[in-house]
């Protein structure tokens, strides 16, 4: 499943006071327009969420626009408008979301509460890791780190993973094995895959990532799984000691 919005978009029908008046309500509507701007029809925020539960990838773009300002609202208070993470996160929650409904199957009772808790997660989980991974100076400890030359064992544990790396990468379909190069060796952007690959989102994107990263983790798994069969010492027959 690829969540794009193909030829409609969607906007927010907020029929309350305030912003604040308007989140948590279910009762919220969702109006679904024509590129040309011609309603369609009014679809309540709930009724769009059973919408997607039940298959629908086309509203997905408008529970994500749904959902933005109460995750953006989330991860600023814990985050700085100008981290470098602070899109990824969006994205990163708004997907979780979306699988959220597919997996459980019923809208959970407040969506925005509920989505603001995936972000505020992984924005904790994001700020101890850099904690534990603090940067510290070198040119001071230069008398006291050791050589930096690689070891031997050092050199075949790298190409070993590289190995694996690539066995994994050549099981992948080659939409898969496009992709993640291009994000995690090439460096391309979301925004520019977005346009490269024709969807009309970048959830689109982050969906299909994960999706490929899933299936990436199931061939490493299957192959490490499978070495330690092997290496597991035979004890009724004495091998391995």
């Amino acid at each position: 499943m690829v969540v794009r919005c193909n030829l409609q978009s969607y906007r927010v029908d907020l029929n309350c006071p305030t912003i604040d008046d308007c989140l948590g309500s279910p009762g919220s509507n969702l109006q679904q327009t024509t590129a040309g701007g011609t309603v369609i029809e009014r679809i309540p925020f709930h009724d769009a969420m059973l919408r997607y539960i039940n298959g629908n990838d086309r509203v997905a773009e408008s529970i994500c626009e749904r959902l933005a300002d109460p995750i953006r609202i989330a991860v600023r208070r814990i985050l700085t408008d100008t981290d470098r993470d602070l899109e990824d996160i969006l994205q990163d929650s708004l997907v979780a979301f979306l699988a959220y409904l597919r997996k459980a199957g019923s809208p959970p009772d407040n969506p925005e509460a509920f989505a603001a808790t995936i972000a505020r997660n992984r924005c904790y989980n994001l700020v101890l890791w850099r904690r534990r991974r603090q940067a510290a100076d070198v040119d001071d400890l230069a008398d006291r780190l050791p050589s930096a030359t690689v070891s031997p064992l050092d050199l075949i544990e790298e190409r070993e993973r590289q190995d694996l790396l690539a066995d994994t990468l050549a099981r992948l379909d080659e939409r898969c094995r496009r992709l993640l190069r291009a994000i995690y060796t090439e460096g391309t952007t979301i925004e520019s895959l977005r346009d490269t690959l024709g969807l009309k989102s970048v959830q689109a994107v982050y969906y299909r990532r994960d999706a490929c990263l899933k299936q990436a983790t199931k061939f490493l798994n299957r192959t490490l799984f499978s070495c330690r069969l092997i290496e597991r010492p035979n004890t009724e027959t004495g091998d391995g000691e």
